[in-house]
């Protein structure tokens, strides 16, 4: 059984611009090609999972294979994911895990996503991102929307959610974020040491690049039980971020 990597779309692979009348904007967060290459040469099992509209993923895709880049693994798009927006933070992974083959979502599989904002601050820093003690200050997972793919739990279960910064977008369109190969790397390390593993691996990753977190808030306070959600805060080191690749 292969690990199965679920990739959130917007801001965690690149930031994508549409605007009525103005040309697309695709900014690539660094190693996302790099990925897409490992899936095409069935090195790495990925799907894209997004709350974006079938339309606008193959808007997307469009554009990126007109540019030479393929996007060849599964999409799934809103009416596959979303659960109405009362559980705005869950998407429901269940169609994916079982079409992917996944019979134990936690021990095969991983959601990453993006953090869209610390508290109420949608511009945060590469600094306050790093310096920001999640573990301690955990109710930043759960509040404003600041996460939107959340795995809805299945029979008590759920993926180690890997959250990453969001793009930091200059008003220059130029900007720079943590770079996806060094996620991958990491995570790989964590599958590995937790015997093809990646619940057990959690316990046993330290280190600098990533803080872990475990925390039952938002189930809670939307589900109405103490589901604990594992998260992996992936930070990285200064020389681990670099900048978007302007496709479009």
């Amino acid at each position: 059984m292969n690990p199965l990597y679920i990739f959130d779309l917007d801001e965690t692979t690149g930031a994508y611009y549409t605007y009525p009348g103005v040309n697309d904007i695709i900014l690539l967060r660094a190693g996302f090609k790099e990925i897409l290459k490992l899936n095409e040469k069935g090195k790495l099992e990925m799907v894209i999972a997004t709350r974006g509209k079938a339309d606008y993923v193959e808007d997307i895709k469009r554009n990126l294979r007109e540019r030479g880049i393929n996007l060849a693994c599964k999409t799934y798009s809103e009416e596959d994911v979303s659960l109405g927006d009362f559980f705005g933070y869950y998407k429901s992974y269940k169609r994916i895990l079982r079409e992917m083959g996944i019979d134990s979502p936690a021990q095969d599989s991983v959601v990453i996503g993006d953090l869209l904002r610390i508290g109420s601050n949608e511009d945060y820093s590469r600094e306050e991102f790093v310096e920001t003690d999640f573990q301690r200050e955990d109710l930043l997972l759960g509040i404003n929307y600041s996460l939107n793919d959340h795995p809805l739990p299945i029979d008590g279960e759920s993926p180690v959610y890997v959250v990453m910064p969001r793009p930091i977008v200059n008003e220059d369109g130029n900007g720079s974020t943590l770079d996806l190969m060094v996620v991958l790397r990491f995570l790989n390390e964590m599958y590995r040491l937790g015997g093809n593993n990646f619940e057990q691996g959690f316990e046993k990753v330290n280190g600098n690049l990533a803080q872990k977190v475990v925390s039952d808030r938002l189930a809670k306070r939307m589900l109405g039980y103490g589901h604990k959600q594992k998260y992996l805060i992936m930070k990285g080191e200064r020389e681990h971020w670099k900048p978007l690749e302007k496709i479009m």
